[in-house]
């Protein structure tokens, strides 16, 4: 991927926040129509199953659930991701690899952030920025008019 001056990172600016903005793919044939910045990860110890215990059962799919968890000796809440890997035909499985790395990539106050992802021999576990309330979608069903 091509970077601009203006989204390029030097090791001086490590700290300043990369600013999200669509960049247009104007002349680039078989591209994105949006290119997302690349922003740097901060190294973490991977997480495990043992690390987390179900609160509760928060929503539900058809290849998998998301629990609210709490982060074993802390009072940290995240969502639990849940998906059952006998479910996951190919096209599912591209689907979950789009959504892994964008969640990685994006750093947004309204946009959940993947904190960690792992795989058990039965599921694949996203653990997610956790947000009170809901989903969007349910949200702008629940405004009047709809």
């Amino acid at each position: 991927m091509n970077l601009s001056a203006d989204q390029s990172r030097s090791s001086d600016d490590e700290d300043d926040e990369v600013p999200i903005r669509p960049h247009t793919t104007e002349g680039v044939t078989n591209g994105p129509s949006v290119l997302l910045p690349t922003i740097p990860t901060m190294k973490k110890r991977k997480a495990v199953t043992t690390d987390f215990k179900k609160v509760k059962l928060i929503g539900r799919g058809n290849i998998g659930r998301v629990y609210l968890a709490q982060k074993k000796g802390t009072k940290e809440f995240y969502s639990l991701k849940v998906i059952d890997k006998k479910l996951v035909t190919q096209s599912k499985q591209q689907h979950i690899e789009s959504e892994k790395g964008i969640l990685e990539r994006l750093k947004h106050p309204f946009i959940v952030h993947l904190e960690w992802d792992f795989e058990t021999p039965f599921y694949y576990i996203f653990v997610m920025t956790y947000c009170a309330g809901g989903d969007f979608w349910r949200l702008l069903n629940k405004q009047p008019g709809n």
